[in-house]
């Protein structure tokens, strides 16, 4: 999951008096400004909040400026927020869309929000907050009867990946408010932990069709037999355009497996095909034509004409000056531009553009230039910006410049910081370790993944010890595989790989044999070859989580 555009909560149970729909704004064309990410509508939508509008009109509304995702709404957006004389539902409604953009503010902006005696302030302080926030978030995450407790699980879905966090998701997907429960679904497609399956498959059949969409959204992302038969159970019992949704997750998990087994030769696939049977009624194993996708694509003239826009520095400064420009082609334009094909002296004046740059999306874009510049400096000052998404994107960069070990200080900082959570915290180890001093540094990587409680940095560390070709340091890592998972089983999987690569056997292997995992079943069945006499033949597979 990821990445340059974040998914989407709808705005959520407006309550006031409803205006007369302007005809202006029923003629807005949402879809196609969405699908283009048409910049140059974005006032115009933010005057239209201020409009007299319905309730339809308003969610309409917001959820394209979410979309847009455009700096310059954010000034108006605030104005509108903080201004008490505004109507209740256009503050709430600008509330709603900020949740969505990178405002860059600091801890104190939350707090004060928090202080205030103004209970739409308040509200958007449990919205906007972030791990720093946790003395006031969680115990509103924590009580199922506070007025905020809706907007607390919403502001658990990104950052908030320890177990204790997960569970509060897990356990609101029985709450009595189905509004809690499709927020509760949505938060757990991050992390995937396997406690939330029962209730996930519960949520299916939720009576709210909001509730079980989501619910199937997010399942499909994980992988297990226990989710397989649940799934094709299900899907006996619905008719219509429900078993049709189903049957598409359906169909994509007895993929999975299929293809997890069709990958496998001797006492891999052995293995692996004694793991399926409580689920070989549900699978075909017979051989599968190539699909369609694996013919080489045709040649792109879009990406041909994109190139050709750009021939020279002051083309570029010029189409990334217009603001109103379509986001998606702006986006295309940075991917696919060679910048390393760039003189020296053309790099001067972009590295000052892109250094100055008001829109956050364009300065984390920025970061793969300035990486294969190795314009260390900017990226370095990129650290420090008031956006996260930024500050994840310079980490990135400084994953692939020349090592420099005056900069380690700033990477440990920032990974160091109480925010730094998920992919960030992830991309930011592993730049410290490309800038850091060797002496110590194993022993470090041991510490993380021994004791943290995040999974991401678990997971970094642990993929930094294997590149670093730390052996002797990774014994010690290895009795993770007989603890239970923080949160699902893909560390497990990890140093399964890694035992595999260096076939080395541990007790440990027979228990896991038992789990109920699909990718940790197939890391276990290639490292099978280097594993006798561990995993025994007449190993029993009962599913266990």
């Amino acid at each position: 999951m990821g990445a340059l555009y974040a998914p989407l909560l709808c705005v959520a149970n407006f309550s006031f008096t409803p205006f007369v729909l302007s005809k202006e704004t029923n003629m807005i064309p949402h879809e196609e400004i969405r699908a283009k990410h048409d910049r140059s509508w974005t006032f115009r939508l933010v005057d239209a909040i201020r409009s007299s509008c319905s309730y339809e009109d308003l969610s309409e509304i917001c959820e394209t400026l979410q979309e847009l995702e455009d700096p310059r709404a954010v000034k108006p957006l605030l104005q509108m927020l903080e201004d008490l004389s505004q109507p209740f539902n256009v503050r709430k409604a600008a509330s709603e869309v900020l949740q969505f953009s990178c405002i860059g503010l600091c801890d104190d902006d939350r707090h004060g929000w928090w202080s205030s005696e103004d209970s739409l302030l308040r509200r958007h302080a449990v919205l906007e907050a972030r791990t720093s926030e946790a003395h006031f978030l969680i115990p509103i995450a924590s009580d199922p009867e506070h007025e905020f407790h809706e907007e607390a699980i919403r502001s658990l879905q990104y950052g908030f990946e320890e177990p204790e966090y997960q569970r509060l998701s897990i356990n609101a997907l029985s709450h009595k408010n189905p509004r809690v429960r499709r927020a509760a679904a949505r938060n757990l497609i991050w992390e995937e932990p396997f406690e939330a399956q029962a209730g996930l498959i519960r949520a299916l059949s939720d009576p709210v069709e909001d509730v079980a969409n989501e619910a199937l959204t997010t399942i499909s992302y994980f992988s297990s037999q226990q989710i397989l038969r649940a799934l094709s159970d299900l899907s006996k019992l619905v008719s219509g355009e429900k078993r049709e949704d189903l049957d598409g997750v359906l169909c994509r998990h007895e993929y999975q497996f299929e293809d997890a087994l069709s990958r496998l030769s001797g006492e891999s696939h052995d293995f692996f095909r004694t793991w399926l049977k409580p689920v070989e009624d549900l699978l075909d194993f017979s051989e599968r034509e190539e699909s369609d996708s694996a013919l080489p694509l045709s040649p792109n003239t879009t990406e041909q004409k994109f190139d050709s826009l750009l021939g020279s520095t002051s083309d570029i400064i010029d189409l990334f000056s217009d603001t109103d420009l379509y986001w998606h082609d702006m986006y295309l334009h940075f991917m696919r531009f060679d910048w390393a094909s760039l003189a020296e002296t053309e790099r001067v004046a972009l590295v000052e553009f892109f250094r100055e740059h008001h829109d956050p999306h364009i300065r984390e874009m920025a970061c793969k230039p300035l990486s294969a510049w190795n314009r260390v400096d900017v990226l370095e000052t990129f650290l420090r910006d008031r956006c996260t998404s930024v500050r994840k994107y310079a980490a990135i960069g400084l994953q692939s410049v020349a090592p420099d070990p005056s900069l380690a200080a700033s990477l440990w900082s920032e990974y160091r910081s109480v925010n730094c959570t998920g992919i960030r915290s992830a991309a930011t180890l592993l730049a410290f370790v490309v800038h850091a001093p060797r002496a110590g540094l194993e022993d470090l990587l041991v510490e993380i993944a021994i004791t943290d409680r995040r999974a991401s940095r678990k997971s970094a560390a642990i993929e930094q010890l294997v590149a670093l070709e730390a052996n002797s340091h990774m014994q010690s890592v290895l009795s993770l595989l007989g603890e239970p998972p923080l949160l699902n089983w893909a560390i497990h999987a990890q140093l399964v790989d890694y035992c595999a690569e260096q076939r080395i056997s541990t007790p440990f292997f027979a228990d896991l044999c038992q789990v109920d995992d699909l990718n940790l079943q197939r890391s276990l069945a290639q490292a099978v070859p280097f594993l006798q006499p561990v995993i025994l033949k007449g190993v029993k597979y009962a599913a266990k989580n």
